[in-house]
């Protein structure tokens, strides 16, 4: 899990997930798997050029899925955890890997909350995080361009 997934997930499960004694899942989700349940699955990623900066930028969009015993009780977790997101404008403490605020923060959109199947709810949000590109530039020198065409 990368830092800045593993920061919302932090977020989320503190602020919401506890307090609902709701259980977090990350792989796929067990027959008999304990109610509520906040299931976190791996973001989509679409890297891109920053063209400001010498970084690139990674989009995620992740999809968090809440289970609950009926339809109103997950749609009303999924509206918390987006309150949450909210109530700290949408602002989330990126964490070292062990648990440490470093000061910087994700500044995270929620997309959406709905209602997905019987008894599930939905909260789609995003976020870009920003990475250095690599030093070691010697393999790219000697890389040459084979250009065909006219």
């Amino acid at each position: 899990m990368t830092e800045d997934f593993a920061s919302v997930v932090s977020y989320i499960m503190n602020t919401v997930g506890k307090p609902a004694n709701a259980q977090d899942y990350y792989e796929n989700v067990k027959d008999g798997f304990k109610l509520p349940a906040l299931y976190f699955k791996i973001p989509e990623n679409m890297p891109n050029k920053d063209l400001l900066t010498v970084q690139y930028v990674n989009s995620n969009t992740a999809f968090i899925e809440v289970y609950h015993l009926s339809n109103d009780l997950a749609y009303t977790l999924a509206n918390d955890i987006a309150n949450a997101i909210f109530k700290k404008r949408c602002y989330i403490p990126l964490l070292n890997e062990d648990g440490t605020e470093t000061g910087l923060f994700i500044r995270v959109t929620v997309n959406k909350v709905a209602r997905i199947d019987n008894c599930v709810a939905q909260v789609q949000i995003s976020w870009e995080y920003r990475k250095n590109y690599c030093n070691n530039t010697s393999n790219a020198d000697n890389f040459k361009f084979n250009l065909v065409g006219g």
